[in-house]
């Protein structure tokens, strides 16, 4: 009986999970060296005006100084759009390279998508993000796809 009830709720949990659900409590897998915490949804709809910026936090999972990478892999944006990358105290060109203490996190890191003031509404414009760690001889490297419309 235990076992019945035992895989009844694997396979609730499982379902769930190819649900696309997100669970905030779960303990970060220990073969990661990093993460990285969307701040914002990763689609955003937003006046040509405005624009928008999507932040994350990354933070080193390890106990050791981590060296890291922030790159975009691809942009796809309409002419006159661009991107700037920023944190709560300056702003990088790309590719960004630093390092993260044992266990620090790099707060508030913003990328922002900046349209044209006279952008059509439906216009988008995609960015993926990656940001790669290298550690023990071995590389992680994570993505996150950003995407601005305009309504």
């Amino acid at each position: 009986m235990k076992k019945t009830i035992l895989l009844i709720a694997a396979g609730i949990l499982a379902a769930i999970g190819g649900l696309g659900l997100n669970c905030y409590n779960v303990t970060p897998d220990p073969e990661n060296d990093f993460e990285i915490k969307m701040l914002d949804d990763t689609l955003i709809t937003a006046t040509a005006e405005k624009g928008t910026d999507f932040h994350m936090d990354i933070k080193n999972l390890t106990n050791v100084d981590l060296p890291i990478k922030v790159d975009t892999l691809k942009t796809e944006l309409p002419e006159k759009w661009y991107i700037t990358t920023c944190d709560e105290s300056k702003c990088y060109p790309l590719p960004i390279d630093t390092t993260l203490k044992a266990g620090e996190s790099w707060q508030k890191l913003h990328f922002s998508i900046n349209p044209d003031k006279d952008a059509a509404k439906g216009a988008e414009g995609k960015i993926v993000v990656t940001v790669a760690a290298t550690a023990k001889g071995k590389t992680e490297v994570d993505t996150v796809n950003l995407k601005l419309q305009i309504k």
